[in-house]
């Protein structure tokens, strides 16, 4: 750990009653440059007077565990908490010396000796705030070592590819917001990167559910049903959850992690609940955003309303609109009319999807659906693909020009299946070229030879959550290879990325390792703790691993060419925690078991 960084380990408070929790109401800043320091909204509280940093470093939301080296080469362990507004600190008695307390930046502060064993609580209370007894919050702190030892045991393991840290890391976030924070007061959605959202969007908890379902079914399904039940209105809109004038969508994606979650859990009745909402859905889709002398998918909406309904707020591709000859700015407020590439793939999927759920569900017209997938498929070649760069694109219906700009949106089409099988080699140059998609950290959201480049979000920064997408358009036309070659390049990029910066960002960007070149708007900021937009679970065992989730089985078919080395690890499958090696030996491992459907899981 270099001397010249700086990065940091929030610890935040989630013990509060729920009558005073608040996002954001409090944490305790742990930095390291490259000693140890605490602070409380920019006010040191302790400095760590030892040079070296720490050796290890253990994160739990609330709590943090570190090893530090004295001088005398002796390694100690602190453990700093976070709890009822009070920072408390547990080291051995010897390293008291190396504590530079600032005693001026809070309210009070006591020292309690249990055993061998020293505690130092710091208060940080509000004037009406209750500080609970010193053996209240001893006792709760051995609460919180139970809780966490629980979690230990729980987590599915891996121990290839993706660095302990990171996975352990994940793998708390998801725990800690198991009991989540008022977004509304009925909400019991899952955050996306708490303490710090205050807006929590249906795109970001879908997310979330792709992640849950790998090792905690019943809270995916529970969040899945909320999903609906709180976004759902009566009109058939999955509002988007963000402010705007118009009633906005997010992109349709809500029938593959349906489907996803019934595999892989075997629920077939969570299908039978939301299969009519998901009619009604479809019926708005077609009511408000099917443009009939097109037979496509589109809207006339202003710049910022495309970037809201599309989760690519910002993009250029909205703001810039191409005449034929030159790209002239559009302002926020100014109207376009597109068709969409990325939203008529969508919809092609969720038609197929509704085909699969239609069958199951018995329904008598589900074969419609499969027409309705072909057609839009047969349109799409029609006004998205430009013969002359070999990419597709949106198509501007008020100027009748396709507008020529290489974003992420393009690959989109894997996804849908709207991709001619002529055009599969083209859309697969554009994504391995250097020049364009195929940077460190892959994809970019726009492609890095297009003018409109640059560090800001959607203008060519890449998310995780973007990545996931395109991997699934990828495996459906059985680009395994490539599919496990970004994985590895991801994965590769986040050991790195995490050594510096302690934490799992929104957008990286795709040339550097430097999260804090790129330029986010503050709204969007998540500070290195984020769910609704890392899938990382998913990314590795259906990216990496080659995982396909079938009916009653699940394969892994990884792609040997690519990885070098074996690979242990473990996930939670219809209920119970399947442990499983993988190795070049082995051409792929299927689970479908009859006993497996009947083991049940605790959690």
């Amino acid at each position: 750990m270099s001397s010249e960084l700086e990065f940091n380990y929030k610890i935040f408070s989630i013990n509060q009653s729920s009558k005073n929790r608040e996002p954001n109401n409090f944490w305790i800043d742990c930095y390291l440059k490259p000693n140890l320091q605490l602070r409380y909204k920019n006010l040191i509280i302790i400095d760590f007077l030892i040079k070296d940093p720490p050796k290890s470093i253990e994160w739990y939301g609330d709590c943090l565990l570190c090893k530090l080296k004295s001088p005398f080469y002796i390694d100690f362990k602190i453990k700093i908490y976070c709890m009822f507004s009070c920072l408390i600190l547990e080291i051995s008695p010897e390293i008291t010396q190396y504590l530079k307390i600032h005693d001026e930046n809070f309210k009070n502060f006591s020292e309690v000796s249990q055993t061998n064993k020293l505690f130092y609580i710091f208060s940080f209370s509000k004037n009406n705030d209750v500080i609970p007894k010193s053996e209240d919050i001893l006792n709760a702190i051995s609460d919180r070592r139970k809780s966490i030892q629980k979690w230990l045991e729980d987590i599915p393991n891996t121990n290839r590819y993706i660095s302990k840290e990171i996975w352990n890391f994940h793998w708390v976030l998801h725990r800690l917001n198991r009991f989540p924070h008022d977004f509304t007061n009925e909400s019991n959605l899952v955050s996306s990167c708490w303490p710090y959202s205050k807006v929590l969007t249906p795109w970001e908890s879908l997310h979330i559910i792709e992640d849950l379902m790998w090792f905690h079914s019943h809270l995916a399904k529970k969040q899945l049903i909320k999903l609906f039940n709180e976004y759902l209105k009566p009109d058939g809109l999955m509002e988007n959850g963000m402010i705007s004038e118009k009633s906005l969508s997010i992109p349709p994606i809500w029938s593959s992690v349906l489907l996803d979650y019934s595999k892989l859990s075997g629920d077939k009745k969570i299908i039978s609940e939301l299969y009519p909402l998901c009619k009604k859905n479809l019926e708005w889709w077609e009511k408000n955003r099917f443009i009939e002398p097109y037979n496509l998918f589109g809207a006339i909406h202003s710049v910022n309303d495309f970037g809201i309904e599309t989760m690519m707020k910002s993009s250029p591709r909205f703001s810039q609109q191409f005449d034929g000859n030159l790209w002239n700015l559009k302002k926020p407020s100014e109207n376009r009319s597109l068709l969409l590439i990325d939203l008529n793939s969508q919809m092609c999927e969720y038609y197929q999807n509704m085909g699969v759920l239609g069958l199951i569900m018995g329904d008598e017209n589900s074969s419609s659906y499969f027409k309705k997938a072909e057609a839009l498929q047969e349109n799409a070649q029609k006004y998205f693909w430009d013969p002359k760069t070999q990419f597709y694109y949106d198509f501007d219906f008020e100027t009748q020009l396709i507008q020529p700009m290489k974003t992420i949106a393009g690959f989109w089409a894997l996804y849908g299946g709207i991709v001619s099988k002529v055009h599969i080699q083209p859309i697969m140059d554009h994504l391995i070229n250097p020049d364009e998609f195929w940077s460190e950290f892959p994809v970019p959201t726009l492609a890095l030879d297009e003018p409109f480049y640059s560090n800001e979000i959607w203008h060519g920064p890449a998310l995780l959550s973007q990545n996931y997408w395109l991997l699934r358009g990828l495996k459906k036309f059985n680009l395994n290879r490539i599919v496990t070659e970004i994985c590895y390049k991801i994965f590769r990029y986040l050991n790195y990325s995490f050594n510096l910066y302690g934490g799992i960002y929104k957008f990286y960007p795709p040339l550097s390792y430097n999260v804090n070149s790129i330029k986010i708007p503050k709204s969007d900021r998540c500070y290195g703790y984020d769910l609704g937009q890392s899938p990382l679970h998913s990314l590795f065992y259906r990216g990496l691993l080659g995982a396909e989730i079938l009916d009653d089985s699940i394969n892994f078919v990884p792609d040997w060419s690519v990885l070098n080395k074996e690979v242990n690890f473990s996930f939670y499958y219809r209920g119970k925690k399947i442990e499983t090696y993988l190795s070049k030996m082995d051409k792929k491992m299927v689970t479908i078991e009859d006993r497996v459907k009947k083991m049940t899981i605790n959690y």
